[in-house]
């Protein structure tokens, strides 16, 4: 069955190479579907100041296997409630193949996509580090006509706490530390689509799930869904799975025409993981429990964005959610983010036909 499947999909792409015009590149910087622009986990190179308006974390939350959660405060709270944040991240198109033809939906594109981000915050001087997040998707991705693109595959992320946490802790009698505790999804199957319907407009939304033989690691244990027992079992209902949605849109236009593009973007994510109550009506710690009338969790982004010029773009942003670093899930932040990213295109071609007519 597999090499019959194997021989269609080689005649189809030799009919099409006959009939349209084909280019292979080996690989490509300038993503199939883009990142999503204030998305705070997104895939860049870049830098920025944020400044919490509240939210600021007080404490590190370490769920157990089978009891409530427990909770370490810092030692003293921090004087200046800033993070300067270093990003490094891209999105490499690898294999990507596109035909064009006389057709509305030319061109037709499609790849293996890898993107990746280490995201890095320090204190305002960048003297100590508080956390480091990674993020990194692996899948296929297709463009029809320049106006819609698809992403399907698997999606990761995995936080790490900084020697500025550790080393500001202060434990109370009988609470143990772990210094490798840490929100992990790894990995989340991950389906996207964008649609960009005129210039300059674009309209989002992915839907990012659990699943079983593919999940290979899973924390917080409290949100763990009924089938992923390798470490509890929580019991919770068949339709709970940690899901997680995204959706969002984008504007762009040359405002200022020596420059490049002004963009202003809109992203909002929805965890399920709303929906596992580890917290009674008065605060206090308790053990997790799934409430169906629970809202999920929501989180939202504005970034606004100006090109400088075909290398480099000015941000400045608002978020409300989660903190920046994923392993402080339970404290609601927000913030102003003012900084710069860097984007790099380029490409290496293996053919394209168009350049022998």
């Amino acid at each position: 069955m597999k090499k019959t499947v194997l021989v269609v999909l080689l005649c189809l792409l030799c009919s099409l190479s006959i009939f349209a015009g084909y280019r292979l590149d080996l690989f490509a910087m300038d993503p199939l579907h883009d990142i999503y622009m204030a998305d705070r986990n997104r895939s860049s190179l870049g830098f920025s100041m944020d400044y919490l308006f509240d939210g600021f974390p007080a404490s590190v939350m370490q769920d157990q296997r089978t009891t409530k959660p427990t909770e370490v405060f810092l030692r003293k709270d921090y004087d200046i409630p800033m993070h300067s944040t270093i990003y490094v991240g891209e999105t490499l198109s690898l294999f990507r193949n596109t035909f064009t033809f006389d057709n509305w939906l030319s061109p037709i594109s499609f790849d293996f996509s890898i993107q990746f981000q280490l995201k890095f915050v320090h204190d305002v001087e960048i003297t100590d580090l508080f956390g480091q997040d990674g993020v990194y998707f692996f899948g296929g991705t297709m463009s029809l006509a320049d106006m819609f693109s698809l992403r399907i595959g698997l999606h990761h992320y995995s936080s790490h706490y900084g020697d500025a946490v550790f080393k500001n802790l202060k434990p109370k009698p009988g609470d143990e530390i772990d210094p490798n505790y840490k929100y992990i999804r790894m990995n989340s199957f991950v389906v996207a689509l964008s649609v960009e319907p005129v210039d300059g407009i674009r309209l989002y939304g992915e839907y990012s799930t659990l699943a079983p033989g593919v999940t290979a690691t899973y924390k917080p244990y409290m949100f763990s869904p009924f089938w992923y027992d390798t470490y509890c079992n929580t019991g919770y209902p068949d339709t709970y799975n940690a899901r997680i949605i995204n959706f969002g849109a984008e504007f762009s236009y040359p405002i200022f025409k020596k420059l490049g593009k002004t963009t202003i973007a809109y992203d909002c994510h929805m965890y399920e993981e709303g929906k596992i109550r580890y917290r009674d009506a008065s605060g206090e710690l308790q053990d997790p429990v799934y409430d169906k009338d629970a809202p999920w969790e929501v989180e939202h982004g504005v970034v606004l964005a100006q090109e400088v010029n075909d290398l480099m773009s000015l941000e400045i942003g608002y978020f409300n959610g989660r903190h920046l670093l994923n392993n402080f899930y339970f404290q609601r932040s927000s913030y102003l983010r003012v900084g710069m990213r860097i984007d790099f295109d380029g490409s290496v071609t293996l053919y394209n036909s168009t350049n022998k007519q």
